[in-house]
C-alpha cells in the first residue's frame, strides 16, 4: 500500500483494504458520522485511546466478536 499523505487518501486506502463482508457495517458507520455537535472532550480522549489500541494490535475482527456474544 502507498503511503496516504492526506485524512481523505488514508481513508480511501482503508476502505479499499477492507473485506467485502464489512463494507455494509463500515457504509453505516461513516453514514452515521454527519453530527452538528462537537465531540466533548472525553469523546475524543476516548477515540484516542481506540486509535492507539488498534495500532496496538488489541482488537477482533467482527465475526469473533459475534461469536464470542453467540450473535
Amino acid at each position: 500500500m502507498q503511503t496516504a499523505t492526506t485524512a481523505r487518501e488514508q481513508l480511501k486506502a482503508l476502505v479499499d483494504e477492507l473485506p467485502d463482508d464489512l463494507l455494509r457495517d463500515a457504509t453505516y458507520a461513516l453514514t452515521h458520522l454527519v453530527d452538528d455537535e462537537p465531540l466533548s472532550a472525553e469523546e475524543i480522549a476516548d477515540i484516542e485511546a481506540s486509535e492507539e489500541d488498534i495500532k496496538d494490535g488489541h482488537m477482533i475482527s467482527l465475526e469473533d466478536y459475534e461469536k464470542e456474544r453467540g450473535l
